[in-house]
């Protein structure tokens, strides 16, 4: 079923770890501080994933994306590590393909002065090869181009690659990238929603994973 995997690249947000209370704390600092009224969980959660920079253009008149931007970025800088955690189970998760030699990544738009401090405060950055995110690249998901950095710096083909994410844009930047994506239920997507994009697989949470890679079954 999973035969054949040399690398794994990780969504972030919903994937790997839950800031979902952080984002909406800060989003809502942001918009009381411009006199826009507060967003509930379920919004921000399905309205995430693009960048900072497409969520606020979802949620205040175009002239004021960029100063909503200075303070959100303000705000998280200084609230980066609150009610942020590693989901469960995913240090065990990675522990077990960095012992067998699987490739790792991180591909994420959120961008990099949030996520690689985030990753080295929850002490996962020794996992992983590679990190690319959403300022760092041309094109943000669901462009392929994180992705395909990523497998021609670690050298592996796409038909060797899976990208573990959570929402409908991960899906659609795996396809693009021509590798396969196994979703997860832990962050913004439901499985209907995500089923509609077509993955590989939909899992509960990240914990099966190593069951599937590390043994496989032919079907």
């Amino acid at each position: 079923m999973t035969a054949g995997c040399k690398c794994l690249i990780f969504d972030l947000d919903g994937t790997l770890l839950d800031a979902y209370g952080n984002i909406m704390d800060n989003s809502n600092y942001t918009l009381n501080r411009l006199g826009y009224p507060a967003l509930d969980m379920e919004t921000v959660k399905q309205n995430i994933g693009g960048g900072p920079g497409d969520f606020w253009k979802k949620f205040v008149p175009g002239d004021k994306v960029d100063q909503a931007m200075s303070i959100y970025m303000r705000r998280v800088k200084d609230n980066l590590f609150k009610k942020t955690f590693l989901l469960p189970g995913v240090k065990k998760v990675l522990e077990n393909f960095k012992a067998v030699g699987i490739k790792m990544a991180v591909a994420s738009n959120k961008p990099g002065v949030f996520s690689r401090p985030l990753v080295e405060y929850l002490k996962i950055d020794e996992y992983f090869d590679m990190i690319v995110c959403g300022d760092e690249v041309a094109r943000m998901k669901p462009d392929p181009e994180s992705l395909n950095i990523i497998m021609k710096k670690l050298r592996v083909k796409s038909l060797e690659t899976i990208y573990v994410g959570d929402m409908g844009i991960d899906i659609d930047t795996a396809h693009r990238a021509g590798a396969r994506c196994i979703a997860v239920l832990t962050g913004s997507g439901s499985r209907e929603e995500l089923a509609l994009k077509d993955p590989f697989l939909i899992l509960e949470d990240i914990s099966e994973l190593p069951g599937l890679i590390l043994n496989p079954v032919e079907v």
